[in-house]
């Protein structure tokens, strides 16, 4: 991590002995002398916020919580570095750089990501920390943000990557990039999804991604803060209605396919008359495949039935 101090002669002043051109260092200061200290303040409150994390943990949260810069310049970023973009071996790990290591600290994201993990119940003890899931960009046209993200392993094997709108409680696969071949390690790809927070909760919604090996053990997550529409109801509400026609259309077809059933086997079954034994003169003989004919006689006693 990173970590810059007042150290430049002149105007700059440390208020605690003053104007702080005397004090020796050059121009830029940099180095564990002036991260650790920083860096151990974040760590501390990560602690405060979630007990369960270990130290493994609390390496990957801030280095996947560091900001990092898509190029670099030796006259905006200080005496030694190179021009150029900001990985310093992109085939090993694209968000490693030799003078900024994983990028500046981000206490607040540091430690939100923490609190989140311990707020949601996410585990971290289980994790798969060589599998690496980063959301790299976000672009939204309306109320429909898409995100595009990069990941790559350390030698695990990446069985999917999935992300969750309710804090883990459900997940969707994303969509991959095409690649020809086997990959090996440390080789990354790209994935993106789509989130249309218009069908979040109203307020802050937390969007969650991670990457899952073949034993079902997670990364460490990688996120993004929505302010949601508040208009589930609607969208259950299309659900609902497409469950109703669904059920409808399913009963409608169980009543036709019943009253099929019961007049296949009244066609199928000879009639069965039932006769007194004294009459049976009166009855005529049946005759396959022909009609009946019937008379119509009038009631000659004058009673009626």
């Amino acid at each position: 991590m990173q970590a810059e101090a007042c150290v430049t002669s002149g105007s700059c002043n440390n208020f605690l002995g003053g104007d702080a051109s005397q004090n020796g260092y050059t121009g830029r200061g940099s180095g564990t002398s002036y991260a650790t200290p920083a860096v151990t303040g974040v760590i501390a409150l990560m602690m405060e916020v979630n007990d369960e994390i270990n130290p493994l943990v609390i390496r990957e949260i801030l280095r996947s919580t560091a900001e990092r810069r898509e190029t670099l310049s030796e006259e905006v970023d200080g005496e030694g570095v190179e021009d150029g973009p900001w990985a310093t071996y992109p085939d090993i790990d694209p968000h490693w750089n030799r003078h900024f290591g994983w990028g500046m600290v981000d206490a607040h994201d540091a430690v939100w990501t923490a609190q989140y993990l311990n707020m949601s119940g996410i585990t971290t003890s289980d994790m798969n920390l060589d599998l690496q899931v980063h959301i790299e960009n976000i672009s939204s046209e309306g109320t429909v943000n898409t995100y595009t993200g990069q990941a790559w392993t350390r030698g695990a094997v990446m069985e999917k990557i999935e992300y969750s709108v309710d804090g883990g409680e459900s997940w969707t696969e994303v969509m991959y990039e095409s690649v020809n071949g086997s990959m090996t390690a440390y080789e990354s790809f790209q994935f993106q999804f789509v989130i249309d927070t218009d069908f979040l909760p109203a307020g802050y919604n937390m969007i969650i991604v991670r990457g899952v090996d073949d034993t079902g053990a997670s990364s460490m997550v990688s996120w993004d803060s929505v302010i949601g529409g508040g208009n589930i109801e609607l969208m259950g509400s299309g659900d609902s209605l497409g469950r109703l026609l669904f059920l409808g259309v399913f009963g409608l077809s169980v009543l036709v396919f019943g009253a099929w059933v019961a007049i296949q086997q009244r066609t199928e079954e000879p009639f069965e008359l039932a006769y007194a034994a004294d009459k049976t003169t009166e009855i005529p003989p049946t005759v396959e495949d022909e009609l009946f004919e019937a008379i119509l006689v009038e009631d000659t006693d004058g009673t009626s039935s």
